[in-house]
């Protein structure tokens, strides 16, 4: 799958995930993303720029992106992350 496509995906879910379950942390988003996703979370593929795993870093970009749009935000104090209300 191509990596817009997959960060379409990951950026759906994390912020169903905000919804649901309320502020998690980065490391407690992964569990659910790679739950729902596992044939796109191969702990094995690693991001060709700086070596950590390919998909731990989709999340973080697509966190990212979300953020941008102001659709997510990140609290400063406890490094979670928070869905936005929906209008």
């Amino acid at each position: 799958m191509k990596d817009s496509s997959t960060s379409a995906l990951f950026e759906e879910e994390i912020k169903s995930i905000l919804q649901e379950y309320g502020p998690l942390t980065t490391a407690q988003i992964y569990p659910f993303i790679k739950g729902k996703f596992a044939n796109l979370c191969d702990d094995g593929e690693l991001d060709k720029g700086n070596a950590e795993v390919a998909w731990k870093h989709r999340v973080r970009a697509a966190q990212e992106r979300l953020s941008r749009r102001n659709l997510i935000s990140r609290s400063a104090s406890d490094r979670r992350w928070y869905a936005k209300a929906v209008d």
